[in-house]
Formats: structure tokens, C-alpha cells, sequence
């Protein structure tokens, strides 16, 4: 079976040399697996977060994020902001959406927004986090920088 585009692409981005260096991170015991609250498997050094970035661990991180989404969208934009380069673009558009789903519960906690003003806001930012998770590359996701 031939590999599916996404897939090439996502393993260009990890080579064999990164993937080396990790699980000699792993090996040598400088760097602990734990699982977070939501069940997500993620790498911790001294430094910083390390996520393995190969295309089945990226599609899995992009499912959980989802399953959190059906559940809570504030955590899934938590989660999202924690595992996302800080200086990115992605980044920023996480911050935005934290701002966005903020405003829209204060303003419905207050009954400013009509009924279905507020059906098509919610609809709309349900969406952006959606286009969020599905658009998340491995270059987006935090890594060591070795």
C-alpha cells in the first residue's frame, strides 16, 4: 500500500537522526514518559516538552485533542496553547481563540448576544478549533532543540 501524502510528509519532518537522539534521551533516563490529565503521552526533560513527531503520534495527539474538544473546549485550547511553540503563528491563533471563546461565554453569561447570534458564534468558534487541531503540523508542536 502506498503511503498517504500527509504521512511522507510528516516523517520528512522527524528524520531518522531526530528519532536516534530522542530514544537515547529516553534510554539514558535524562527524560521521563508521564501522562497528563487527558491521557496524552508527552516527554519532559529539564528544559522543556518534548513530543515525538511522527506522523501515527500526530494523528493520535490530533483524535485526543478532539475527544477533549466534545468534552470541554476551554481544556482542548489549554492543551493546545501548552504543546504549541510559544513565538508561532499557531500559537497566536490559539491565544486569539482563547480570547474569542472568553468574551463570547462572558457576553452570554450576560444575555447581550440574541439566541441565534449566540448559535451562530458558538458554531463559528467550534469550528476554528476544530481548523486548529486539524491543521497542527509536527513543526508547530514544541521539541528539543538539540
Amino acid at each position: 500500500m502506498k503511503p498517504h501524502k500527509e504521512d511522507e510528509k510528516n516523517q520528512r519532518q522527524l528524520p531518522q537522526k531526530k528519532l536516534d537522539e530522542l530514544q537515547k534521551l529516553i534510554d539514558s533516563g535524562k527524560v521521563e514518559v508521564e501522562p497528563d490529565t487527558n491521557g496524552l503521552q508527552e516527554l519532559y526533560d529539564e528544559s522543556e516538552t518534548v513530543v515525538l513527531l511522527t506522523s501515527a503520534q500526530l494523528k493520535k495527539l490530533r483524535v485526543e485533542l478532539k475527544d477533549l474538544f466534545l468534552r470541554d473546549q476551554e481544556k482542548v485550547l489549554k492543551k493546545l496553547k501548552s504543546i504549541v511553540i510559544d513565538d508561532s503563528r499557531k500559537y497566536d491563533d490559539v491565544i486569539l481563540l482563547i480570547n474569542r471563546l472568553t468574551r463570547f461565554k462572558n457576553l452570554s453569561l450576560k444575555g447581550t448576544i440574541p439566541f441565534e447570534a449566540s448559535e451562530r458564534e458558538f458554531r463559528s468558534i467550534s469550528e476554528a478549533i476544530l481548523h486548529a487541531i486539524n491543521t497542527m503540523e509536527a513543526e508547530h508542536l514544541k521539541s528539543n532543540k538539540s
